[in-house]
C-alpha cells in the first residue's frame, strides 16, 4: 500500500493531477471521503466484537479455546491498524489542500483502502468463523 502511494507520488500522471485538483476545489467530497475510514472502523468494531463472541457460539467454546489468546491479539491488530487508517483519513480531511494535492490525495486514498482491506480480511474471517460453528458446533 506505502509502495503504490510513492509510486503514485513518483509517476505523477496529469490524469491523477487533475483529479486530485478537481478534489481539492470540493470541500464537501474531502469532508465525507476523510470520514468514510471513521466508518469503517466503526463497522470493524461490531464486527470484531461478534468474532470474539459469537452467537453460534452459546456454550463459550470459543473463549475456552487454547489458542484464544493468540486469536484475540489478532483481531486486536486488525482494529489497531483501522485505527491507524481511521486516523490518517481524518487528519488528510483537515489538511489544507491548497499545497499538492496528489500528496493529500494519495494519504486519503491510502486510509480508504487500507481501512476497507482491514474490514474485509474481517469479514471474511467471521464468516469462516460462523461457517466452523454451524459445521462442528455441535461436535465439539
Amino acid at each position: 500500500m506505502i509502495l503504490a502511494g510513492f509510486s503514485l507520488l513518483e509517476w505523477q500522471n496529469p490524469a491523477v493531477k487533475s483529479a486530485a485538483d478537481r478534489l481539492a476545489e470540493s470541500s464537501d467530497a474531502i469532508k465525507y471521503l476523510s470520514l468514510l475510514p471513521m466508518g469503517i472502523l466503526v463497522w470493524t468494531f461490531r464486527h470484531a466484537r461478534s468474532m470474539l463472541f459469537p452467537d453460534a457460539d452459546s456454550r463459550s467454546i470459543l473463549q475456552r479455546w487454547e489458542n484464544y489468546q493468540t486469536f484475540r491479539d489478532i483481531v486486536a491488530v486488525g482494529v489497531f491498524y483501522s485505527i491507524v487508517f481511521a486516523m490518517i483519513g481524518v487528519l488528510s480531511g483537515m489538511i489544507n489542500w491548497k499545497g499538492d494535492t496528489i500528496v493529500f490525495m494519495i494519504w486519503m486514498c491510502a486510509s480508504i483502502a487500507g481501512s476497507s482491506l482491514c474490514a474485509l480480511s474481517m469479514y471474511v474471517a467471521e464468516i469462516e468463523m460462523t461457517e466452523n460453528f454451524k459445521k462442528y458446533g455441535g461436535k465439539l
